[in-house]
């Protein structure tokens, strides 16, 4: 009875067509899922209200939770842009369409950034003054 043995030399030869044919085979996959993604033949359609309030009420609730500088703007400058949430929420119910839907987004965000900019630019006046 003769014993298969394989030589020391085959092993990284063959550690190497593995880890060859790993990256290969994720980079298959991944085209599948793109390619299959793009076969819906549906038009592109606009959000719903609902799914225009959920993704507002998400956003709104993530920035609420995590931004670091929302309790500073209301200690140092008495700003709370947590309570815009109605108005927000009514531009984004305004919303007619997707492009609408995203403007108001982004108004909503504008308003936290100049906030956080105004809390900053005070601080850098009176380091340089």
């Amino acid at each position: 009875m003769t014993k298969l043995r394989l030589s020391r030399t085959l092993l990284p030869e063959k550690r190497l067509a593995v880890l060859c044919a790993v990256p290969a085979v994720l980079v298959v996959l991944a085209l599948m899922t793109l390619l299959a993604g793009c076969s819906d033949k549906e038009p592109w359609k606009n959000l719903s209200q609902e799914q225009k309030i959920e993704d507002f009420e998400y956003l709104f609730d993530i920035l609420e939770y995590n931004h670091p500088y929302l309790a500073l703007k209301v200690r140092t400058d008495g700003y709370d842009w947590l309570a815009h949430r109605d108005e927000f929420e009514q531009a984004v119910r305004d919303a007619a369409d997707d492009k609408a839907f995203a403007q108001a987004i982004a108004r909503m965000l504008r308003q936290i950034t100049m906030a956080i900019q105004a809390c900053f630019s005070v601080d850098r006046k009176e380091e340089t003054g």
